[in-house]
């Protein structure tokens, strides 16, 4: 039997790092750009696109760890939670406590 070509058998040798990750999340170029974009306007510094492609897969990851979407269901009895939860600015709240 023979073995697969060390490329193939292990996809950081055939990409680099860098391109492992950016086909792993396929990030495009644009949207490398578009987040340094955004970087630079909330943060007021400029990122190189490598910084950038590790900063968004981050972010990627992050939003896939914690989002569960949810049924419409859900969406309604979390609505109604809400409304029935007093908010801190509301009367019903003195000293950061329920009254």
């Amino acid at each position: 039997m023979s073995e697969c070509p060390k490329t193939l058998s292990n996809p950081l040798a055939l990409f680099g790092l860098e391109g492992f990750l950016e086909w792993l999340y396929m990030l495009s170029d644009a949207q490398i750009t578009k987040f340094q974009t955004l970087y630079k306007e909330q943060f007021g510094k400029e990122i190189s696109r490598k910084e950038a492609l590790e900063k968004g897969i981050k972010l990627m990851r992050l939003v896939e760890l914690v989002y569960k979407p949810i049924t419409q269901e859900e969406y309604e009895a979390v609505q109604r939670d809400r409304q029935e939860t007093p908010q801190k600015d509301s009367k019903k709240f003195k000293d950061n406590k329920i009254i």
